[in-house]
């Protein structure tokens, strides 16, 4: 692994950076020291983002001071990716199987992060943030019982892996309160990006939060699957992604695969709402088999219009529930935020009505490690990180649980 810079990306313009390293020096007690590690649906890899991050009162700034200070993506072992890809049979496996690979998989991450440590020249952590890897989220009860989630990599195996502290867990008591345990990054978008007006994650499942302008708090939620998608259909050419959507841009949109996907009652559905692994194989990748006669850039081509669309009808209505004063900005991230072409389709969409803004690479890349491991300190403080307004469950909650090594 590359050793990165001791400083990789602070959110304090350069103008200010002397009063932030005095804040840094002055409140050395309030400072927060995590590791966030996300493994996403879309299968790119774990990320790993070490970051020091501070409270509004120790710095007398109105949101959270973080320094993302160290970060890496590790590909993902061939054995877990395969097992990610047959997720349906992952799904299948009995309870004993599950409970091992649930284990299994924890003792892998936490040796990822005991090696990430040892390449950058840092504090240690007070602690992990992980996220583990969803496995089932059918947050809604129906007659079969209760709803559930769940994220596999078990926060002890990665405790003692790591040889730190662990948060994990973090969605089932939203869950258990009545939400979708879905998102929970929009408490991070308050907290860390408040300059934007809508702030749009294009991961395996694409997602979107904004402030309502009636009091209302954080409204987010899922818009559409994304990247699972765009991978699926990327590695029957034998690749990873779809590199700036070159494949999709030769291709042209097929308009009865495109009204497939665009079918199902979810769409139209209203927030918050959230969507599974379980969900995108029922609905958008089995519109994709179905339509699997049609040539790959034409289907990728068609899954790009579907994005772009969903997206742009997700973001005129968050900016119509937003206050004025927020503007039009529209901060896109994660893997998607790369793909250039749907970055572009999504820009025609949307036309004057807003304003799409790619961070810099390294905000793309591991925004959602560090909004985790912002969710971690305000769970390691005992402080409220999930939001009702985005999960709907009856109260806003401090989700997860905290394993020593």
């Amino acid at each position: 692994m590359t050793k990165v810079q001791k400083i990789v990306y602070s959110d304090t313009p350069a103008s200010a950076s002397v009063r932030a390293a005095r804040a840094v020096v002055d409140n050395e007690a309030e400072i927060v020291r995590a590791v966030g590690l996300m493994s996403g649906t879309s299968l790119d890899g774990v990320d790993v983002a070490y970051v020091v991050l501070q409270p509004p009162q120790a710095t007398g700034r109105a949101a959270w001071t973080w320094q993302l200070q160290a970060a890496h993506t590790f590909p993902l072992a061939a054995e877990w990716h395969s097992f990610f890809c047959t997720l349906t049979g992952g799904q299948n496996l009995g309870a004993e199987p599950l409970v091992r690979r649930n284990v299994d998989f924890g003792r892998y991450l936490g040796k990822l992060v005991a090696r990430f440590l040892t390449e950058i020249d840092a504090p240690p952590p007070h602690f992990v943030a992980s996220h583990g890897h969803t496995i089932f989220h059918q947050p809604t009860a129906d007659a079969a019982g209760p709803g559930f989630t769940f994220q596999l990599g078990h926060g002890g195996a990665v405790a003692v892996a790591a040889g730190l502290p662990v948060v994990c867990d973090f969605r089932p008591t939203d869950v258990a309160l009545g939400g979708q345990g879905a998102p929970l990054v929009p408490l991070g978008d308050r907290l860390l990006f408040p300059d934007a007006a809508v702030c749009l994650n294009l991961g395996g499942i694409a997602n979107l939060s904004v402030e309502r302008a009636d009091g209302g708090g954080r409204l987010a939620y899922d818009v559409c699957a994304c990247n699972q998608l765009l991978n699926h259909l990327a590695a029957e050419a034998g690749l990873a992604y779809d590199d700036d959507g070159r494949l999709a841009r030769a291709g042209q949109p097929v308009f009865a695969l495109r009204a497939a996907l665009d079918a199902p009652p979810f769409f139209a559905g209203a927030a918050p709402k959230s969507l599974g692994r379980e969900w995108v194989e029922a609905h958008s990748l089995a519109a994709l088999t179905a339509h699997a006669a049609v040539p790959l850039a034409d289907r990728l081509r068609t899954v790009v219009e579907h994005i772009a669309g969903q997206l742009a009808t997700g973001i005129r209505a968050a900016l119509a529930v937003a206050a004025p004063a927020a503007g039009r900005q529209v901060l896109a991230t994660g893997g998607g935020a790369l793909n250039g072409f749907l970055i572009e389709r999504l820009r025609a969409e949307l036309g004057a009505a807003a304003d799409v803004v790619v961070p810099a690479p390294e905000v793309v890349n591991f925004k959602e490690a560090i909004i985790f491991a912002l969710l971690g300190a305000l769970r390691w403080r005992g402080e409220i990180n999930t939001l009702a307004s985005a999960t709907g469950a009856r109260r806003d909650s401090c989700g997860g649980a905290i394993y020593a090594p």
